[in-house]
């Protein structure tokens, strides 16, 4: 009798221990996926953005520019708030112990937060490109204008 029982509360204390890690082991995932997003969020590309806008551009620049800040401001005012809500709303659903549920909609978020990332990573890209073609422009511009002076002092 006092076996069956000893057994009965080893079996009880595992699956409680077990309850735990796998509690722990979601808020840590659910923990490292926010942190993630406060890293894009608090990321200096709004400035590189800013900066990038106060130069002269036209042409393919200027629209590809306005692509990139189009997708930046998508990615920061709408993809991440939801995803952002949505580990809120995982983090309530791991105080009811709904594991299963939790992991499914847990890798769907983590997708999907890998996917902002690799955007965000691209649109990083893409505004480097932007002002490094801008300076070629602004250097090509300046050597046409040196030029243009000094045949127009040869020619008066």
């Amino acid at each position: 009798m006092v076996i069956v029982l000893v057994t009965i509360v080893l079996v009880a204390v595992a699956i409680y221990a077990s309850v735990l890690f796998v509690q722990r082991s979601f808020e840590e995932r659910i923990t490292k996926a926010k942190s993630s997003i406060e890293e894009i969020l608090d990321s200096p590309l709004e400035e590189e953005l800013a900066e990038v806008k106060k130069m002269t551009l036209s042409g393919d620049s200027l629209s590809g520019f306005e692509a990139v800040e189009h997708s930046y401001y998508a990615l920061v005012n709408q993809q991440l708030p939801e995803i952002s809500e949505y580990l809120n709303k995982l983090q309530a659903e791991l105080e009811h112990y709904r594991f299963w549920k939790i992991n499914g909609e847990l890798k769907r978020n983590e997708a999907q937060l890998a996917k902002a990332k690799q955007q965000y990573e691209q649109l990083k890209l893409e505004l480097a490109e932007i002002k490094q073609t801008a300076e070629i422009h602004k250097k090509a511009i300046s050597e046409l204008k040196e030029e243009y002076h000094k045949i127009r002092k040869t020619l008066l």
